[in-house]
């Protein structure tokens, strides 16, 4: 299905990032000359204190008054709860997102929506304010003529794309001094990409029985277990080149990511390679029921908090894909419409041992990615490194001279 403005809207992703492209908008234009407060975003900061469902989960989005037009960056404030007389509401803020004058997007303005959107993604604990936000009914519906003019703009009609074969570029970010990335890759045939898969397999259904025997009724107790659902190691993820900038996609739109600096390394896919697209839940669903790998008691606490669900949980099991498939690419409409998302699946692959329901949730990739499953002659490190670096501003700067 092609993206619309009402498709847009349906994951938690999508519906934080068009918010978050009315506050660039604002951004462009000058904020409100009375001071922040009484601005869109002084509004939106307000507003999701009050919505934020523990006081640990409290996040806000903040821009360097020395670059306002930098994608938004993200800090923690465990402070103490806010004054119930500065309180803004739900409809107050629907109010001042109508009242906010639209641009016809461009490069800049989506990409600074997608950088805060990506970078706000949570699968570990309670969801930001923000997100909660954009999910109320009035936010909700304020954001429908957004969501429209960024669904119908010529600059994210490659939002739906498949994987741009002749444009792959894997990212990893680190430290500035690196010169190279983790090399765990060279050397590995596809036979052995496919062997370790499988023995990531059986550690998993080994650590899952692990956690089903020491579970309790209470999802919250006990230790935390993994969140993500990205492919394993071998498999690594390239992306293409963000339309209108010089920036692998991989670099601004990655989430979680750790180190101050991005090494891009172009990357040679194999020839003709089979890759499964996703572009919708459905997709993601499909590989669930197909390939399914029950990870209940692995993913029960995080993703409790994510979700408030405690119910079965199931995953692909990527070496069952990896038999099937070369790569399998996320593009950003997919991602937007289905990370942070729990979505149902199938009936349960063996009706009598799990009779309930299950449920699924994309967790850990970023916007275009494409992970492989198999090896090309010329593997990902390639000539041609770029690199950029943050120095905390949120604006990054390409490293160059070295």
């Amino acid at each position: 299905m092609d993206l619309d403005g009402t498709t847009l809207l349906e994951g938690p992703r999508g519906r934080r990032m068009v918010l978050e492209y009315v506050i660039a908008c604002e951004d462009r234009h000058g904020r409100d000359n009375q001071g922040t407060a009484h601005s869109l975003w002084g509004m939106v900061r307000q507003a999701a204190e009050y919505l934020v469902p523990v006081p640990e989960a409290r996040r806000y989005a903040f821009r360097s008054s020395a670059a306002p037009d930098s994608p938004s960056r993200i800090y923690e404030d465990p402070g103490s709860p806010p004054d119930p007389d500065s309180r803004i509401t739900p409809e107050q803020v629907a109010e001042q997102i109508l009242r906010t004058t639209l641009l016809p997007p461009d490069p800049d303005l989506l990409l600074a929506a997608l950088t805060t959107s990506v970078e706000s993604a949570v699968y570990w604990q309670h969801p930001v304010g923000q997100d909660v936000l954009a999910g109320t009914a009035p936010v909700h519906g304020a954001l429908k003529n957004t969501a429209a003019l960024i669904a119908e703009s010529p600059h994210t009609r490659w939002w739906s794309s498949p994987a741009d074969l002749a444009d792959q570029w894997f990212v990893y970010w680190g430290k500035r001094s690196e010169r190279t990335p983790s090399t765990q890759r060279r050397g590995l045939s596809d036979c052995d990409i496919l062997e370790k898969l499988t023995t990531w397999r059986i550690e998993q259904k080994s650590t899952e029985e692990k956690y089903r025997r020491s579970a309790t009724k209470a999802p919250l107790s006990g230790s935390g277990g993994a969140w993500w659902t990205t492919p394993p190691a071998p498999a690594l993820p390239s992306t293409r080149t963000f339309p209108g900038t010089e920036m692998p996609v991989g670099v601004p739109l990655q989430e979680d990511r750790f180190g101050s600096t991005a090494h891009a390394f172009p990357y040679a896919p194999p020839p003709n390679p089979r890759i499964y697209e996703v572009n919708e839940p459905e997709d993601w669903v499909r590989l669930c029921d197909e390939f399914p790998l029950d990870q209940t008691y692995t993913l029960r606490r995080e993703w409790f908090k994510v979700t408030g669900r405690d119910g079965r949980w199931t995953v692909p099991d990527w070496s069952a894909v990896a038999e099937k498939w070369d790569a399998v690419h996320l593009t950003v409409a997919g991602y937007l419409r289905t990370a942070t998302r729990a979505v149902p699946v199938g009936a349960p692959p063996d009706g009598t041992q799990y009779p309930e329901p299950a449920e699924t949730m994309m967790a850990g990739w970023s916007p275009d990615e494409t992970y492989w499953f198999r090896e090309h002659e010329a593997g990902p490190f390639t000539s041609g490194t770029r690199r950029w670096t943050d120095s905390g501003s949120g604006e990054l700067t390409p490293v160059v001279g070295e």
